[in-house]
Formats: structure tokens, sequence, C-alpha cells
């Protein structure tokens, strides 16, 4: 008989009880598992991807500065080794502020007497900027954003003659600051005439030398003028670096719009050693990194801190946020982000708040500290600056 004779076609079938591949049904149990696999893994991805994308941001403000970096010394090259500002290229501003305001409405014309950004502009761009100063500016900063940089302006400041430009073509807030100590000229230059000119009704106009003031906390040299070869070695002084002007206690960002301003600007600043600069100042009674006391912080009391040292700490939504210490804290101590600095040689370093502070980097070679030398680090009345 063969063999199949004997197969019981009416047994059940063993196999028949296996699911078919694919026929698998989730128990309450996977579920659970899988959502929490999931949830894990959102855990994980999302403040990476956060982080990326923060990465990615910080690197093109560094690669901006770089940008800058090359213009610069491509216009020493071409402008007998002077470095753009308020005693060079801002001279024309200086000069037409006071005597023809509406030839400020030019394209190659410094926005303001500080900006540093304009005449580097034919180096990093084709196109012309626009003739409405505003515009220009607008420009200027929107071109050259640190992405970042989230924070806008609040109110205009100051008196303009084109004010009303500025209403409509509100730029967005300030990335990059020079520190004007490159910018000031030694006090042999003082009452020096560098241009003259005459008003429409025939007043004649004299515009001088900017020389450092006397309540400056370090002098440069009394001879010194912002020429490339006299900055320094240019590997440890800076050109350049994030930061963010203006907050004040109110949380105000306020934006000035003159022509001429007789501090500073909003292109510059005293520097990061200096405990009251607007950008880089601290909250009063706070420790400097040498362990002493800073008896005079900035106006705005460290809430500027998380703007500009705006690379790796948590990020401020708004400028009230700045209030909020673990976002960055008041005190240099506390202060748990970093910034860019572009030296005069060229290259950007991300800095902590530490590494941006020592007095040598954004001074000029030969300069001495003053009769108040608590500032960021700690130094002596009397110390030259290399």
């Amino acid at each position: 008989m063969h063999a199949e004779a004997f197969v019981d076609v009416g047994a059940p079938c063993f196999h028949s009880r296996i699911p078919r591949r694919g026929a698998y049904a989730y128990t309450l149990i996977d579920l659970v598992v899988t959502t929490t696999i999931a949830g894990l893994l959102l855990v994980v991805l999302i403040p990476a991807a956060r982080n990326a994308e923060r990465q990615s941001r910080d690197l093109v403000c560094a690669a901006t500065l770089g940008e800058f970096g090359a213009a610069m010394q491509a216009y020493a090259v071409e402008h007998q080794d002077w470095i753009p500002g308020v005693n060079t290229s801002g001279l024309t501003t200086r000069l037409l502020a006071l005597t023809n305001p509406e030839e400020l409405q030019a394209g190659d014309v410094p926005v303001q007497s500080y900006d540093w950004m304009t005449p580097l502009w034919p180096y990093m761009r084709d196109e012309a900027l626009p003739a409405v100063r505003a515009q220009r500016w607008q420009t200027l900063w929107t071109e050259f954003k640190c992405p970042s940089m989230k924070w806008e302006y609040d109110i205009l400041y100051g008196e303009a003659d084109d004010y009303d430009d500025f209403l409509e073509n509100m730029p967005p807030g300030c990335s990059y600051l020079s520190p004007a100590a490159f910018a000031y000229w030694g006090g042999s230059h003082e009452g020096e005439i560098l241009a003259e000119g005459t008003t429409p009704s025939g007043r004649p106009v004299v515009v001088l030398a900017r020389t450092a003031s006397d309540f400056f906390s370090v002098q440069p040299p009394v001879e010194y003028t912002s020429r490339l070869s006299e900055a320094g070695a240019m590997e440890d002084k800076i050109f350049a670096a994030d930061g963010f002007r203006y907050v004040n206690p109110d949380r105000i960002l306020d934006f000035d719009v003159q022509p001429d301003p007789v501090w500073f600007g909003v292109f510059t600043t005293s520097g990061g050693w200096n405990p009251i600069s607007n950008a880089y100042g601290v909250i009063q009674d706070s420790e400097n990194w040498d362990g002493d006391i800073i008896s005079q912080g900035n106006y705005a009391q460290g809430h500027n801190l998380p703007l500009t040292y705006r690379h790796g700490s948590p990020e401020p939504l708004t400028p009230a946020d700045c209030l909020s210490t673990p976002l960055g804290g008041q005190t240099c101590r506390g202060n748990k982000g970093g910034l860019n600095g572009l030296f005069f040689d060229g290259h950007v370093t991300l800095m902590s708040d530490q590494q941006s502070r020592p007095i040598d980097m954004w001074y000029p070679a030969g300069s001495i500290v003053q009769n108040d030398p608590v500032g960021m680090t700690t130094s002596s009345p009397g110390y030259e600056i290399p």
C-alpha cells in the first residue's frame, strides 16, 4: 500500500495553529514598549537636532567674521595701512553731518562715523549699497546678520535729519562690534584738524581727531593712530567680535540713528575687558576672573550677556528673558555662553567668557592702564599692554 494511504486527512493540522508571518497581533505591552522607545528616541534626537541647528548658525556667524577679516586686510593694503573707523573712513560722515547732511544719502558713505562695515562692503559684495542711509544701514545688518542673533530694536534714539526714514527701514539687531580703542588716537593728536568745510550758510567747520577720553581707564600711546601696523601683534588683537548694543535696565533695545555720536555709536564698543561695557559688562559688586570685586557694572547690570555671548548657552527668547540668571548669568563667572572674536590677522576663535576677558587683546600695544585697574581681569596702574 502506498504510504499516503495511511494519512488521516480528517485529523487536525498542527501547523495551522501557528500564525502566518506578518499576521502578528500587538498586545498592550507591545504598545507600551514601542511608545516608550519612541519617546526615548525623541528625547535623544530632538536636543541633538536643535544642537546641530545651533552649531550651524554659530558657524555662519564665525564665517561672516572671517569675511570681515579678509576685507579689512584688503582695505588696509589699499588705504596706506589705515583701519576703517571714526578718524579715517568715518571722516566723510563726520564732515557731511556738519556741513551737508543731505549728502549722507550716498551708497559709499559710512552710515555712521564709527561704521567700519560700509568701507569693507566692496571687498565682500559686488552690488552697490542703497543711497538712502536708513536702507543702507538695514542692508548692512541684514546681510551680515548672525543667525544666532534673534533680537530686534524697540525704539530709535538720537536726532537725525532722516529720522523718519528709519521708522520705515528699521534694521535688525546689531551682530558684531569693533573695540573703539583701535579707532581712537593718542593724546598728542588732541585738537588736530583732520578736515575743514563750511555750512550752506557759510559758517566754517573743522573736524578734529577723536582721541581717547581721559575717562578711559586704558590710554593708547600718545602718538598712536589707527593703522594696522600700530595695533600690535595682529594674532593677539581683536578687530571685531560678536556683540549687541544696547540693553538698558528696562530691557528696551534702542538704536542710535545719529550720524556722528560722541562715543562708540552702534558699531563699536569699549571692549570685553571693561566691566561697564554696553555689550560685555556685568553686574556691579560681582567678582572678576581674578576674584576681585567689580565696583561698577554696566547700566544693563549684566542682562546683556546672553545677547552678546550668544553661542552655546540657553537661548533667551526675548530681552526680558535676559533677567533670568540661568540663561547666561549677570556675572562673568555665571556666563555659560561664548562669543566669536575676529583677530587682526584674520583668524576667528570661539571664546568662553574667561577666554575673552584678558586686557591685552582689546587695546593697542603700548597702551597704559590708568588709576582704575579693576576690569574683567585685574591689572596694576601703569601696566603697559604688549
